[in-house]
């Protein structure tokens, strides 16, 4: 990734949202020193390592060659810091493993296994080649209306199956959808994902409140109040609403506590057909019983707003995009680097009853 980890940080401003806790220290971490899995030849679990491939605030992700499935992965290991500090950072990561394994579809990518050695835990994932979302739109500028929604299409139809196995994603943002140089969709992370009965609070052990700010609907973003299913259709609809505009969604400061909604995309793009800006306003209700009740109703929507032709058409579109760009970061390594880092970064947490900066 170009310059360390500025871009990365970057393209989370605004990002997730931390309150009542300081940040770790991570610069002497154990995962920082020369480990058994440095280095050609040495093993993590079932994974022949063979490089570093990102870095980010949470851990590091090497690529490696899985001895037993015969198949290149990539491999995320937690920083020993987050989990010595906070114990709830181990039951996301293990979390994660646990949920991806109930779910099955395309546009997800694939937790293979997960592991405790070495006093590293770690997740073997399989390894893909793309950019996310975010990068695509922040390097290139904004997409045109099909592209955007037939990716939001694509991320909504995986959300769904989660939906109906009462799974919440919690963390749907530009950043963790991933678009491949074929022009396929993958939704990333579900270490924030939980089951949607019984769920009452998004902060962890050490009182921090999870979450990407300018994605996040109003229930979530208060941290009191049960979110469900809705609560991802807001972050697609604000991640669509990004797709076309190129920026955040404007945020409200935490005082107001998000009572208002997403601006109408035709404020600042006049010629966006109405029928998608209506699905985005939709999506977008402060009030989450006003919000299609799930994904599956979006990907209906959005599905019915695609006709056919545009849909061949834009899938090659955007898969060519990506490969330009892919090229052009000089790129495979670069690009999964980038895609591996942001799925894992997370950005400083906040000073006890500090606000997010309005301009970021």
């Amino acid at each position: 990734m170009e310059g360390g980890t500025g871009e990365a940080e970057s393209s989370l401003s605004g990002g997730s949202l931390v309150v009542n806790a300081m940040p770790y220290d991570v610069r002497h971490d154990f995962l920082l020193r020369p480990l058994p899995v440095e280095g050609d030849g040495k093993r993590l679990g079932p994974v022949l390592i063979q490089d570093k491939i990102g870095q980010g605030g949470m851990g590091i992700v090497y690529r490696g060659r899985h001895v037993e499935l015969d198949r290149d992965v990539a491999i995320k290991c937690l920083f020993t810091s987050w989990a010595q500090q906070d114990p709830s950072y181990v039951h996301r990561f293990q979390r994660e493993a646990k949920i991806a394994a109930e779910l099955d579809h395309p546009n997800l990518v694939e937790v293979i296994a997960s592991g405790f050695e070495h006093e590293i835990h770690y997740l073997i994932m399989e390894l893909l080649t793309g950019i996310t979302l975010g990068r695509t739109v922040r390097r290139g500028g904004p997409l045109d209306a099909v592209d955007a929604a037939t990716i939001i299409h694509d991320a909504a139809n995986a959300i769904a199956i989660a939906h109906t196995k009462e799974i919440v994603h919690r963390d749907v943002k530009p950043d963790n959808l991933l678009i491949t140089e074929d022009g396929d969709v993958k939704l990333m992370d579900l270490g924030l994902a939980k089951a949607a009965r019984g769920m009452d609070s998004f902060a962890t052990a050490s009182g921090l409140v999870l979450g990407s700010m300018p994605y996040m609907p109003p229930e979530q973003f208060r941290g009191l109040s049960r979110v469900g299913p809705p609560g991802d259709v807001y972050a697609l609809g604000a991640t669509l609403w990004f797709s076309l505009t190129g920026h955040h969604p404007p945020s409200a400061a935490p005082s107001d506590v998000r009572s208002e909604r997403v601006p109408d995309v035709r404020s600042e793009l006049p010629d966006t057909p109405e029928a998608l800006a209506l699905i985005i306003h939709r999506t977008t209700e402060p009030d989450a019983v006003r919000r299609f009740p799930h994904a599956g109703e979006l990907a209906e929507a959005l599905g019915g707003f695609l006709s056919g032709d545009q849909r061949t058409r834009t899938t090659r579109s955007i898969g060519e995009r990506v490969a330009a760009q892919a090229r052009a970061a000089e790129a495979a390594a670069a690009a999964m680097e980038e895609v591996w880092v942001e799925d894992i970064d997370e950005p400083p947490p906040l000073p006890p009853g500090a606000a997010p900066d309005p301009g970021s």
